[in-house]
């Protein structure tokens, strides 16, 4: 009799949230009879997963804010919750390749470890480095960046959306098979293609979506809103995450500009809503001027500019070296310093060529730069027999 194949992921957040994930689950999902993923205490967003595919949640349900504004003592007790339901979770469905999606599950991981059934796959897929500079010290981040040395030589596999970081990870203790997975949107999501009736509006909506914050580009786009280029007229549309203090700030400057009419801001959704606010844009701004490692390195990894490409907008860059070597071959990728003529610049030569453009940007998604190009060769491999391990 056939054993039943099970994938259990943690992640310590709510995988609505990660789009990657969402495309890792739609692809996995005909890899394994079932898969289970465990979620930390955090409301989700609606999203229709597969139907072999089941969320497990730790207690009661909060939204975000209220998680955030939580007490450390609260925080604490949740965490031991999730470690406590992810031992369960391991006694009861036995899985096959337990997906650790999330450095703050590798902690709750290593507290059960010695009292479990050890899957036959373990797997790493990181998708935030920690940089030890930036984690309080004895907080449960940094203690469980500190238990990625203990994971690494018990890995199968270990997988990044960006080449560029795995220096930052102790790649000497690994002896397993590691795979690039680019942060690209999944061709079993976006399915329709691009809206050619668009192409022309007489306003083009230029979109920044995902967490919104200082450091891309916004504060001196505002400003050009009021400009009419070649031909057409702007609107800014942000979508997603924003504390409200920053929200105000960039009300301030449009009203400053008298453009605040031009300025859109819709709260975060369920991720078809995103695409289908993105279908009605186009133009995508996918601007990262931190200088972190992981914004330094997030050419494969921001995945809002490939969701861009995959709807035909092409796309705003930060003009460095980094996103020149990543994007630079793709006619749909612009490159900016984010003064205003260098803006405008990037504006008329989308504009004056948007159909070619447009679909030329699409066509890439869907012959390289979806998630299925790179996932192939890990699917392969999980769906080997054990011998191959």
């Amino acid at each position: 009799m056939k054993t039943k194949k099970v994938l259990l992921i943690a992640i310590y957040s709510h995988p609505d949230y990660y789009p990657p994930t969402l495309s890792a689950v739609e692809n996995l999902s005909s890899s394994y009879d079932n898969i289970y993923i465990l979620h930390r205490n955090i409301h989700g967003l609606g999203w229709k997963y597969p139907p072999n595919v089941e969320l497990l949640g730790t207690g009661d349900q909060f939204s975000l804010s209220e998680v955030e504004k939580a007490s450390l003592f609260k925080k604490m007790i949740w965490y031991l919750a999730y470690t406590r339901k992810m031992f369960w979770t391991f006694r009861k469905y036995k899985p096959d390749t337990f997906l650790i999606s999330d450095y703050l599950c590798i902690l709750a991981y290593r507290l059960i470890y010695p009292f479990i059934y050890k899957p036959r796959v373990l797997w790493y897929h990181n998708h935030d480095v920690a940089e030890e500079k930036y984690i309080n010290r004895y907080s449960l981040s940094w203690l469980s960046w500190k238990t990625e040395k203990w994971l690494f030589p018990k890995l199968q596999i270990f997988s990044l959306p960006a080449i560029e970081r795995k220096v930052c990870f102790p790649m000497n203790l690994f002896h397993g098979v590691f795979f690039f997975l680019p942060n690209f949107p999944s061709l079993l999501i976006y399915k329709s293609g691009i809206d050619e009736g668009k192409y022309n509006d007489s306003v083009y909506r230029i979109l920044f979506q995902g967490s919104i914050g200082p450091l891309h580009g916004l504060e001196e786009l505002i400003p050009l809103l009021k400009e009419k280029i070649s031909g057409k007229e702007l609107r800014l549309v942000l979508k997603g995450f924003i504390r409200t203090d920053y929200l105000d700030e960039l009300k301030a400057i449009a009203r400053n500009h008298q453009v605040e009419e031009k300025l859109t801001y819709i709260g975060p959704t369920n991720y078809l809503e995103v695409i289908e606010n993105g279908k009605v844009c186009h133009i995508g701004i996918g601007i990262h001027k931190k200088e972190d490692v992981m914004n330094k390195t997030l050419g494969t990894a921001s995945n809002k500019i490939y969701e861009y490409a995959a709807l035909g907008l092409p796309v705003i860059l930060y003009d460095n070296a980094h996103f020149r070597e990543t994007l630079g071959q793709y006619n749909w990728a612009f490159f900016t310093n984010t003064e205003p003529e260098s803006y405008r610049q990037c504006l008329h030569r989308i504009i004056s060529d948007y159909p070619s453009l447009s679909k030329q940007a699409f066509e890439d998604f869907k012959s390289k730069l979806c998630y299925e190009h790179n996932f192939e060769p890990v699917k392969k491999f999980l769906d080997g027999s054990p011998s191959a391990l």
